[in-house]
């Protein structure tokens, strides 16, 4: 037992696992914990989409959402359920729209044990695997009151007892938890932390209010999420099943998939200029007489990292000195920060530099972080030229995908770099009306500026599109 001086007064600290059973065992009681092996609930509210916002400055994107999770917390396994609204108003309703298409009125994640998959539209003939959402799954299971108090008892947690009531910590598969308990035995806040690629070491706080009996359960009816300061859940809990059924049989593909090694492949566009195609997400690197321009950092460090060594064996013995970025959303700028911290010049709008900073001041597992990140900003065009071929750099005006929207001009190559706003589909392939008002938007713009292009280089798509692709998805 130890004490400590604050404010004029004693508080008695008490620090021992054996304090965290008792203390863990308190809160049991009343939710009877040990009894429930499995668990469902349900709730209507909003979910959000972590790392898709119109601008730094706005919330992630959110829908109205029926939301519904069944947990197996001896597998342990889950099944969350959510059946999304479409947006009907708000500021950036076409950037809302947009997502709503890409995510659908209805998808399903699961996860059992170090499984992860998901299924979109209630189809279960299409499963997605996502290994590396297993520990950040798992730990959605360990987050909730039920789930918590058993992985308290079963980690050998550590509480510090307060006039307030109690603060418990443990770790389970290396992550950290903590929560706290007040004085009625209520679960009333869970934290633990996950490794973001743009973030660092970012916080999930889930905060559990207003305790309801619910056909027997005692349960929070007022749940809300932050991940990283930014709101992804805000649930009203309706309704509360102890030990239902759950059955979560991992699909076979799921079993038996094998996440693929990164993996670069390039296509020359022009010449010393290199599409860098991933499995999903692509990058640009144009030769300059000295040095090399990097279109694009997508993705994770990983991702960044194979590109580099692609780079070096196709443009040798010259460093890269700039990576643009054309928007900050976290699947286009992830791999970024191994870029920043090699000392390669950022070249981002102006808006982001601020959220950039601030974000790569945290700590980042497998980072050295840079004592000072290099910054090249554009505000509406910058132009990097080694004298012989010019790289322009434009904002694309009144983007509906997101603020300081860039797009990439190689005006002696007749080619445009994009992001988003178009993603060629494959040959004989119908236009998808998906993103739709981004692809009439950055046509408006490469009209407006008098772009003479042949080529639409997309950092999503099957193949290299061309202006008359762009024309064709945006007239259908």
């Amino acid at each position: 037992m130890h004490a400590f001086l604050k404010s004029g007064c004693i508080a008695l600290l008490i620090i021992s696992s054996s304090a965290g059973t008792s203390a863990t065992a308190k809160a049991a009681e009343p939710l009877d914990a040990e009894r429930i092996d499995t668990l469902e609930f349900s709730a209507t509210g909003r979910t959000a989409m972590f790392g898709q916002a119109f601008s730094v400055k706005s919330p992630w994107v959110s829908f109205p959402s029926d939301y519904r999770i069944s947990i197996d917390y001896n597998a342990p396994a889950s099944r969350v359920e959510i059946s999304r609204a479409g947006p009907s108003g708000g500021d950036h309703i076409s950037f809302s729209k947009e997502y709503f298409e890409f995510l659908g009125p209805r998808s399903e994640q699961y996860v059992s044990g170090d499984h992860a998959w998901s299924v979109r539209e209630g189809s279960s003939q299409t499963f997605q695997p996502q290994p590396a959402d297993a520990g950040d799954r798992r730990a959605e299971i360990w987050s909730t009151p039920h789930g918590f108090l058993k992985a308290a008892r079963r980690n050998n947690a550590q509480t510090v007892v307060s006039a307030s009531g109690s603060e418990v910590k443990f770790i389970v598969d290396g992550r950290r938890f903590v929560g706290r308990i007040n004085l009625a035995n209520e679960v009333r806040r869970v934290q633990t932390w996950v490794d973001d690629p743009v973030l660092g070491e970012t916080l999930i706080e889930t905060d559990y209010d207003n305790y309801k009996d619910f056909g027997g359960v005692r349960f929070p009816s007022r749940i809300t999420q932050t991940k990283g300061g930014h709101p992804v859940l805000s649930l009203t809990v309706t309704g509360v099943t102890a030990n239902p059924r759950v059955m979560i049989s991992v699909p076979e593909s799921v079993r038996q998939f094998s996440p693929p090694p990164v993996n670069v492949t390039d296509e020359m566009l022009a010449p010393g200029v290199y599409y860098l195609r991933g499995a999903g997400h692509h990058s640009v690197a144009i030769a300059q007489r000295d040095h090399v321009i990097v279109v694009e950092a997508p993705v994770d460090a990983a991702r960044s990292k194979a590109v580099m060594e692609k780079i070096e064996t196709l443009i040798p013995n010259r460093p890269i000195k700039y990576v643009v970025n054309t928007h900050f959303h976290f699947d286009h700028s992830g791999g970024l920060r191994a870029y920043a911290d090699a000392g390669i010049t950022v070249v981002t709008h102006a808006s982001n530099r601020k959220f950039f900073e601030r974000a790569w001041a945290r700590s980042h597992s497998g980072i050295k972080k840079a004592a000072k990140f290099s910054f090249d900003v554009v505000h509406r065009k910058r132009v990097l030229s080694d004298g012989t071929r010019n790289v322009e750099i434009h904002l694309v005006k009144g983007s509906p995908h997101s603020e300081g929207f860039l797009m990439v001009y190689l005006p002696q190559d007749k080619l445009v770099i994009e992001a988003d706003a178009y993603s060629p589909l494959p040959a004989g392939v119908p236009p998808s009306r998906l993103f739709s008002l981004s692809a009439a938007n950055l046509l408006g713009n490469i009209e407006r500026l008098g772009l003479s292009v042949d080529k639409v280089v997309g950092i999503h798509g099957a193949r290299v599109g061309t202006l008359a692709d762009l024309q064709g998805a945006v007239a259908d």
